[in-house]
C-alpha cells in the first residue's frame, strides 16, 4: 500500500455526462486484496485485451457500468497519457470497441483501491468501488 497510480477526478461530480473535465492526479493505493471472483477477458479492436473481474467497473455510454453489462460492440474511452512540467497529464483519446468476450469462471484476481476511487488500467478509466453510486 501507499504506491500511487495515475488517477482521475470529475469535478462536476458521478452524475454529469462523459468526457470529464478532469484532474490527474497520482492515487495512493489504498488496499491490496487477493480475491476468487467471476472474470471475463476482453478483447479490443485496437489490440488490447484484459482479464477483469466480472463487477469491476469501466466508462460505458457516458456512465460507470460493470464488466458483466457490457457487451460486443460496447465503446470504452480511452485514455491518452503524457508527461509534463507541472506533472502527468490525461486526455481521452478515441474509443476502443470490445470485439470479444471470453467467461473464465471464477478465478484468482487482485482486487486493488485507491485514495480516489479510480485508476488506469491499459489505458482504460476504472472505478474500484463496490456500490456504482459512488462513482467520482
Amino acid at each position: 500500500m501507499g504506491d500511487a497510480l495515475l488517477s482521475f477526478g470529475n469535478p462536476e461530480g458521478p452524475a454529469t455526462e462523459f468526457p470529464w473535465t478532469m484532474f490527474s492526479f497520482n492515487a495512493a493505493v489504498t488496499r491490496v486484496c487477493r480475491t476468487r471472483q467471476e472474470a471475463l477477458h476482453f478483447f479490443f479492436d485496437d489490440g488490447r485485451h484484459l482479464t477483469t473481474a466480472a463487477a469491476q467497473h469501466f466508462v460505458s455510454g457516458g456512465k460507470w457500468v460493470q464488466a458483466q453489462d457490457l457487451a460486443v460492440g460496447s465503446e470504452i474511452p480511452v485514455a491518452m497519457f503524457a508527461a509534463g512540467p507541472e506533472g502527468n497529464a490525461v486526455a481521452w483519446g478515441g474509443t476502443c470497441e470490445v470485439t470479444a468476450i471470453e467467461p473464465l469462471g471464477a478465478i484468482d484476481l487482485v482486487d486493488v483501491e485507491t485514495s480516489t476511487g479510480t485508476f488506469f488500467a491499459i489505458g482504460l478509466a476504472m472505478g474500484c468501488w463496490s456500490d456504482p453510486t459512488k462513482g467520482r
